[in-house]
């Protein structure tokens, strides 16, 4: 799978994709934020919306280090997990924040 581009640095990462994920990416991308989507189980038509976005959309599990250093978690301006699981956002907070504390 495609993954952040190495210029991705200040983009905002959102690990998640549901309905209230979409609208805090088109919000972000109404602001001229650049956006990259976290989700390795997104839904097929709000991939689809996202994409018409030109927004990018990393189909793997945020809650791997590998994939959040992979996606340039290091150079991103913020981390929104806004998955439905709260747990799994706790998850991916604090695997991200570990991971930022390496460097």
């Amino acid at each position: 799978p495609d993954l952040a581009p190495p210029d991705a640095r200040g983009h905002i990462r959102v690990c998640g994709l549901n309905d209230g994920a979409l609208g805090i990416v088109e919000q972000l991308h109404a602001a001229h934020q650049r956006v990259v989507v976290i989700d390795d189980l997104p839904d097929a038509r709000l991939a689809r919306i996202v994409a018409g976005l030109g927004v990018q959309l990393l189909n793997l599990s945020p809650q791997r280090s590998a994939v959040l250093e992979r996606a340039g978690i290091s150079g991103a301006a913020a981390l929104l997990c806004v998955e439905a699981d709260e747990l799994r956002n706790l998850d991916i907070a604090l695997l991200a924040h570990r991971f930022m504390k390496r460097y």
